[in-house]
């Protein structure tokens, strides 16, 4: 997890919200 930037975390939700 620490290897993924803050910003990647927003835009994978965004697109997890999306898909719900």
């Amino acid at each position: 997890e620490g290897e993924i930037p803050a910003a990647g975390r927003v835009t994978f939700g965004a697109e997890l919200q999306a898909s719900n």
